[in-house]
């Protein structure tokens, strides 16, 4: 069984981190993956979001945490998100309409934000840093589109020998279903994020 990866040749790396996800990937990635990020993505919403406020969500996948911050920041705020992906902006883009939350979309690198310095409030990457070709490239950029004074928030797996419980499904995963090599230890980063 095959979660939805394929292997791509990056042309460009500072717009892609090497592979991408076919068709099939963002409804597994909805269906199987955003319950497990359930309560990481709750922890980082409550820690990021305030009623009213500007918010980007980088490297939305599917948009859960796009749909959860817009719940929280209500209807008088503004909420962006992106990624690369546009099979996954396609997914985002239906789940949020499904339950009418309002999210700009975009398609985009985060090495290359399309706004302006200081325009939003709080800027979140849940489970994206990892992947990004160059990650202190990419929290810069985020940084620079962070007002000053706002929030900047970022979740990552610990390096995979200190989380033996995520280390334990990723041999199942790798076991069980035909993901290429290297796809799934790319959630885990080496030793450290940024240096």
């Amino acid at each position: 069984m095959s979660m939805g990866f394929e292997r791509v040749n990056a042309l460009d790396e500072a717009e892609s981190s090497g592979f991408q996800l076919d068709k099939a990937a963002p409804d597994n990635y909805e269906r199987y993956v955003a319950p497990v990020m359930h309560p990481f993505v709750a922890a980082l919403v409550a820690a990021t979001a305030a009623p009213s406020q500007r918010y980007l969500d980088v490297a939305c996948g599917t948009g859960f945490v796009a749909r959860a911050a817009a719940d929280a920041i209500g209807p008088e705020g503004y909420v962006a998100a992106l990624d690369v992906n546009p099979q996954m902006l396609v997914r985002a883009r239906a789940a949020a309409e499904s339950i009418g939350a309002r999210v700009d979309w975009h398609e985009a690198s985060a090495a290359k934000l399309p706004f302006s310095d200081a325009t939003f409030d709080a800027v979140v990457c849940q489970q994206g840093v990892q992947f990004f070709p160059d990650p202190v490239v990419g929290l810069a950029e985020m940084r620079r589109v962070t007002r000053p004074g706002g929030r900047l928030g970022a979740t990552v797996w610990a390096p995979r020998a200190s989380s033996p419980y995520f280390s334990a499904q990723l041999d199942m995963l790798e076991e069980y279903i035909d993901l290429p090599p290297g796809v799934g230890a790319q959630a885990f980063p080496p030793g450290g994020i940024v240096t």
